[in-house]
This record gives C-alpha cells, structure tokens and sequence, in this order.
C-alpha cells in the first residue's frame, strides 16, 4: 500500500511524461505540415531526451522515498528496542540473578503479542487469569534500585506444580503500544486503503522488527549471563516449554 506523498510523485512524473510525448506529437505534425516554417529538430530532440529521462528521475526519487519510509520505521522499532532493553529488561534481570543462589534456575519471559491489542490492559489482565487457571501463583513484585529514585514493577510467575526449583517471571512489554499513534498516523496518509488489513500488517512488521533489534542489542558479550535467562514467547502466555531463547546458540 503506498502512501500519498508515493502516489502523487507517481501521478506527476505520469502526467509529465504525456505532457511532453503530447508536444512532442504535435511539434512533429506541424514540422511535416510546414517543414519550411522553423526548424524544430533540435526541440524534438531535446524533448526526446527529457523525456526518456523523466521515468528514470521519478523511479529514482520514488525509491530514494521508499527507502527514507523504511528507514523511519526501523528506527521507531529500534528506539522502542533500546529502551526496552536499558532501561527496563536488563536491569531488571540482573538485579534479579543477584537475588538467587542459582541464577540459571531462573527464566524471564518476554511476550511478543502478535497484534497490539494484547497489549491493552484487559487483554493482560485476561492473560494472568489464564495463568492462573494453569496453576500459576502470580504476584506483582518491585524490585529496589539504590541507584535510582524509582521502583521497577514487573510480573512474577511462579509454578506451583512440578519443578519447585524453577523460578520463572514475565514482562508484558506495553512500551509497544506507542506504536498504535504511529500507525494511525501512517494510514491517514493513504488513499484507498483497506485499514484493517493494512493495520494488522504494519503492527506484525514492527513487532518482529522489534524482536528482531531485541535480538541482535543482546548479542554483545557484555549482555551474556542475563541473555541465558531470557525468553522470548510469542503469540500465546506459556510457560509449558521453554520459549525461544533470546539469542540462539550457533550451529
């Protein structure tokens, strides 16, 4: 789906590309009726060249706007990426290993929803309550930063059944949803759009844009113990597997 600014440079360079095939036409037709009357080879030949020209100009401006599109929108997934990840995932997890005898007991989930939507607090407040129907004791716990003013409240979930060593938290990552204002924006910048369709897949781009730069910023060495601790779970709350891992061993 292009947006309007596309759609108007596409309509301009069509519109001037007939414009000058039209005078061109007409140049010619008059040369023929009234060859003595000017010499107009010299314009048709320039007309000529401006107009192979023309498509090759409008392609390189609509690309080089394409491209600056796609630029923005990485960026957007990878801001909202770094800040999840410094200030909240990584502070959060390391003051947790702290707070255990053995830190590779210990599992942080982070949900990835697969629209937006679960993000909204009735869509959470749903996910918990499923969460405890499975036999999860859930509690809200705040963890103290000396360093800072502030707490940072998260989610724990612990099993009560079956493995009483594992200890298991997750993360709703709502951060995302500034996403929502950003896609409003973006649609009513396009003519003839099927918004649904086309918000469900811009919510799906930048939400595995967001995973993906989530991904790739806890590669570094210096991200390596807390990155054995997270989990990434996708489309569904469930702590029956492990998840994915935040950065998957090479092969």
């Amino acid at each position: 789906m292009k947006d309007k600014r596309t759609r108007r440079l596409e309509a301009a360079f069509r519109w001037a590309s007939l414009v000058i095939l039209l005078a061109s036409l007409a140049m010619a037709v008059f040369w023929i009726v009234f060859p003595d009357a000017l010499n107009l080879e010299p314009y048709l030949v320039l007309l000529g060249l401006v107009y192979a020209a023309v498509p090759l100009l409008g392609r390189w401006l609509i690309n080089k706007l394409n491209r600056d599109l796609k630029h923005e929108r990485l960026t957007i997934a990878y801001a909202l990426a770094y800040g999840y990840l410094h200030n909240y995932l990584v502070p959060v997890v390391r003051r947790l290993r702290k707070g255990v005898a053995d830190p590779s007991q210990l599992t942080f989930f982070v949900f990835l929803p697969t629209s937006l939507a679960e993000l909204h607090r009735e869509a959470i407040d749903e996910q918990i309550v499923e969460l405890k129907h499975q036999a999860y004791d859930i509690e809200t716990v705040a963890l103290d930063f000396p360093d800072q003013k502030r707490h940072r409240d998260f989610r724990t979930a612990r099993k009560m059944a079956e493995d009483a060593t594992a200890i298991k938290y997750f993360d709703f990552p709502t951060t995302l949803l500034v996403l929502e204002k950003v896609i409003e924006y973006k649609l009513k910048t396009q003519e003839d759009a099927f918004w649904e369709a086309e918000r469900e897949e811009m919510e799906r781009t930048y939400i595995r844009e967001f995973k993906d730069h989530l991904t790739a910023m806890l590669a570094p060495d210096r991200f390596k113990a807390v990155r054995s601790n997270i989990r990434l779970v996708e489309g569904e709350v469930s702590f029956r597997g492990d998840g994915e891992p935040a950065l998957k061993a090479e092969t």
